[in-house]
């Protein structure tokens, strides 16, 4: 199914490049072209495969899993319902910050392919003119600054995992916390065998 979808949508978006003016081929890259249609494919369907396995499957573990937790302890999975979104937004804010320069190395890809496809298609012209070193120039400038700011995009994802981890480290231990101090508190809305429980369904 995956094989055929993303085969699927490789041919719309080779019809739909097939189908423009040749007004668009005048001022569009190469590059650009064949890596929308080849790189760019693969992340759409990676995104619609996923998308789907999340639509269909996480809604009703997550169903099951709130029922449950709600049925052992309401304190403490109202607790988790207002404490877990604050956790979630400050993650999301740190993956949002790692589009923009994905974004940008998508760009610089296109045209390092752009030009290394101008380069070998156009060889012989390059040769009569003895332009090697413009193009050695070019692709040397345009190679440095995708490797920068991949460089950088890798140090960001680097940062994020650690600071991820932390932060879902930081969410476990305020319901820790608050979850001890509902058992100790002995008013019997909670013992420590369905606390356990509690956080044994929890972490899924």
């Amino acid at each position: 199914m995956k094989i055929n979808s993303l085969q699927t949508i490789r041919n719309q978006v080779y019809d739909n490049v097939m189908g423009l003016n040749l007004t668009f081929f005048s001022s569009a890259r190469k590059g650009d072209m064949m890596s929308r249609i080849t790189s760019d494919v693969q992340t759409v369907r990676f995104c619609i495969v996923n998308t789907l396995q999340v639509v269909f499957r996480e809604p009703f573990l997550i169903i099951g899993y709130i029922a449950a937790m709600i049925s052992i302890s309401w304190k403490l999975s109202l607790f988790s319902i207002i404490y877990l979104p604050i956790i979630a937004l400050i993650i999301g804010s740190v993956v949002k910050k790692l589009r923009h320069p994905a974004l940008k190395a998508q760009q610089n890809f296109g045209e390092l392919t752009s030009v290394l496809d101008e380069s070998l298609s156009g060889m012989k012209v390059i040769k009569a003119y003895n332009a090697e070193n413009f193009f050695r120039g070019k692709f040397a400038s345009i190679n440095k600054k995708y490797s920068d700011i991949s460089r950088r995009m890798m140090y960001r994802q680097q940062m994020a995992s650690p600071m991820s981890e932390f932060l879902g480290i930081a969410a476990a231990a305020g319901l820790l916390i608050f979850g001890g101090a509902l058992v100790l508190s002995g008013e019997g809305t909670l013992d420590g065998s369905g606390f356990i429980a509690y956080i044994a369904i929890f972490t899924q």
